[in-house]
């Protein structure tokens, strides 16, 4: 179980790093995506909060909401850095 979380952590990183580039570029359509994928791979490392800030980004760029899913943006990394840091003390 500890090598998949570890494996959710290296392979999420460059979603979350993708996710705040396309943002960040205003691409809502790129920036769904990785938050999609993002979400689904903290759901099933059980980052609940992660996942939820994921899919909330998700639905506001799927609505064109840039604002709003570059305003979740900040709390969404935190969450990965949290759930990061619970994995690094297993």
């Amino acid at each position: 179980a500890r090598e998949l979380l570890h494996l959710f952590v290296s392979s999420t990183q460059p979603l979350v790093e993708d996710t705040r580039r396309f943002l960040d570029d205003g691409d809502t359509a790129e920036a769904r995506e990785t938050a999609h994928a993002a979400k689904g791979a903290g759901n099933s490392a059980g980052a609940f909060r992660f996942a939820r800030y994921c899919a909330d980004i998700e639905t506001a760029c799927a609505k064109g909401d840039l604002g709003t899913a570059q305003h979740l943006c900040p709390a969404m990394e935190a969450a990965f850095v949290e759930a990061s840091a619970a994995v690094s003390e297993l």
